[in-house]
């Protein structure tokens, strides 16, 4: 008897230990069956193999690889389903840490990435890949952030970039970027203070950090120290010289500094890195103007003119210049260009107060004063800080034989704006040798 129980105990086992490793065979095959359907393509094969392998044994592999399958299918939320099967089978299951941060990840959902991102640390203790997870998860906010805040600055909502800027820093304080960013922000608000405190940030954690350093140059520039702003233009260009816009901006600081050579070189090196540029091209006609050099710059404006010839008041410098060279007949020619033109677009934006300071000079320039002075109030109510604007009420009026009021005028050019202007101040004393001074308000 006791013999007949040991052969039935031992065909049981027998039988039992036959239908686990036959059962264990078919669960490896349906598993390799699934990972070679989803190497090919064959999705719903993987599928179906990656179903039939866990109905066997749910293991943490499987769910795992069905996940990985119906992220390929874009069924992100069976894939996450089942990634999160796999950390609960086996908690130390990296692999699936990972797929669900990258799944957050791409989704934008940044605070679930970083809670995945602590239980893989806590789950799986020594693990060198939790480190880069983190490092990952850290990153992607944090361009996010950077992202956000730019799309927020280029709509207008300069609320939301300050404070996605400033979570940013709090997330990253030693990224030089964040800084320069939020100094630009502030310099567009002509925040100055601030935009130099930022600035000056962003070079004490990387000093060959040159976009900063023009930064602080424009920001100079702004303030009317053109002094230092030449001194971050050249240290900026000392890392590089292939940006015509920074060359443009040092070239427009000596010239206030009336350093006239430099400013010279400077212009002719940008326009030469961009001879299809009439910015540039426009700029060193004005310098050539400016300096003395009346050739060159009805050269350089007669070029933007075959550019462009509705740049904007370009046909009135062509004409001052015509004018200065002995030619009345050309410049008024060059001053009934300007007002055709400035009409046509004056059509379309009426309140433009640039447009109408523009007419307003052709108008002066052609000997149309009165229309001239209609034309410079209109603008100067739309824009009263207009430093433009005022230089021409000033030439207006001193044709008009009122010279306090063009004094005035000069005045109050100089008065709207931070910067400090040499030939503002040069015409001011022009004029004082012809009428007394004014009282200062």
């Amino acid at each position: 008897m006791m013999k007949r129980t040991l052969e039935i105990i031992l065909a049981v086992f027998l039988f039992s230990l036959l239908v686990f490793i036959c059962r264990n065979k078919l669960n490896v095959f349906y598993y390799n069956r699934a990972v070679t359907s989803a190497e090919n393509g064959s999705y719903a094969s993987a599928i179906e193999y990656f179903r039939k392998s866990i109905a066997l044994e749910p293991s943490a592999a499987a769910h795992y690889g069905l996940g990985n399958v119906y992220l390929d299918v874009n069924m992100k939320r069976a894939a996450e389903f089942e990634f999160r099967l796999a950390t609960i089978i086996k908690p130390d299951f990296f692999p699936a840490f990972e797929a669900l941060a990258h799944l957050y990840l791409r989704e934008n959902s940044f605070l679930q990435a970083e809670e995945i991102m602590k239980e893989a640390v806590a789950s799986c203790p020594g693990n060198w890949k939790t480190g880069e997870l983190s490092d990952l998860v850290k990153f992607s906010r944090f361009t996010d952030l950077l992202k956000g805040a730019t799309d927020a600055f280029t709509s207008g909502d300069k609320t939301t970039a300050y404070r996605l800027l400033y979570e940013a820093v709090h997330l990253e304080p030693q990224h030089v970027f964040t800084h320069y960013l939020l100094a630009y922000l502030y310099f567009s608000e002509r925040n100055y203070p601030l935009a130099k405190a930022m600035a000056d940030k962003a070079l004490e954690i990387d000093v060959k950090f040159f976009p900063a350093r023009k930064l602080l140059g424009d920001i100079y520039f702004e303030e009317g120290r053109f002094e230092n702003a030449v001194a971050e233009y050249n240290a900026a260009l000392s890392s590089d010289r292939t940006d015509p816009v920074l060359l443009n901006s040092a070239a427009l600081a000596y010239m206030n500094l009336e350093r006239y050579d430099e400013a010279v070189r400077l212009l002719q090196e940008a326009a030469a890195l961009n001879p299809g540029d009439v910015n540039l091209l426009y700029s060193l006609a004005c310098l050539y103007r400016d300096s003395g050099h009346l050739r060159e710059a009805m050269s350089a404006y007669r070029a933007v003119i075959a550019k462009d010839t509705a740049f904007p008041n370009v046909h009135n410098d062509l004409a001052d210049v015509y004018k200065n060279l002995g030619r009345p007949d050309l410049a008024v020619a060059e001053y009934r260009e300007e007002m055709s033109i400035v009409f046509e677009k004056l059509a379309l934006n009426p309140q433009d107060p640039f447009l109408l300071a523009d007419m307003a000079a052709a108008c002066n320039g052609a000997g149309k004063y009165s229309v001239a002075l209609d034309y410079i109030n209109k603008s100067l109510a739309v824009k009263k800080d207009h430093p433009q604007a005022y230089l021409v009420l000033a030439d207006i009026q001193k044709n008009l034989d009122n010279l306090p009021a063009a004094q005035d005028a000069l005045r109050k050019a100089g008065q709207s704006s931070s910067r400090k202007y040499s030939f503002i101040e040069k015409r001011q004393e022009s004029n004082r040798g012809q009428t007394a001074p004014l009282p200062t308000p």
